[in-house]
């Protein structure tokens, strides 16, 4: 780039650059390593050494490379311990979910008769309430 007399005074040498180092020389028109790019005589278009390359998507796709891997820290004890004490809270629902349905299943057995669910059990509350408030509502306005 600069001769045999190397960079002038207080300039100093671009990366790769002095003559030890052809290596890192690369044209990218003819893919000589004799030269740079911007060094490069009587190039035709048809003669360029373009190289196809597979996007990241496609070495992916066929196993070329890697996914990368996410950083994922390790837990705090703070959360750590929450995680526990949710576990715990969860195995304690289930056992006293299992106890009552136990009961249930041991009343039913007892009585022979079947108990109707809660849920079914709730709406008919539900329904006599509305009844009774209709109720109510024509008896205040047949008083006035």
């Amino acid at each position: 780039m600069y001769g045999n007399k190397g960079p002038p005074r207080k300039y100093s040498t671009p990366r790769g650059v002095d003559e030890t180092s052809n290596a890192k020389k690369t044209c990218q028109k003819c893919g000589s390593k004799a030269h740079w790019t911007f060094e490069c005589k009587g190039v035709t278009p048809s003669r360029g050494a373009a190289t196809t390359r597979l996007s990241r998507t496609q070495q992916l796709r066929w196993g070329i490379k890697q996914q990368r891997q996410e950083f994922v820290p390790e837990p705090t004890e703070w959360e750590a311990y929450k995680e526990r004490v949710k576990g715990v809270e969860r195995q304690l629902v289930a056992e006293a979910r299992a106890e009552v349905s136990q009961k249930k299943q041991r009343l039913e057995d007892r009585t022979g008769v079947k108990r109707e669910s809660e849920e079914q059990s709730d709406m008919k509350v539900i329904i006599k309430e509305e009844d009774n408030t209709h109720n109510a509502k024509k008896t205040f306005k047949t008083e006035e």
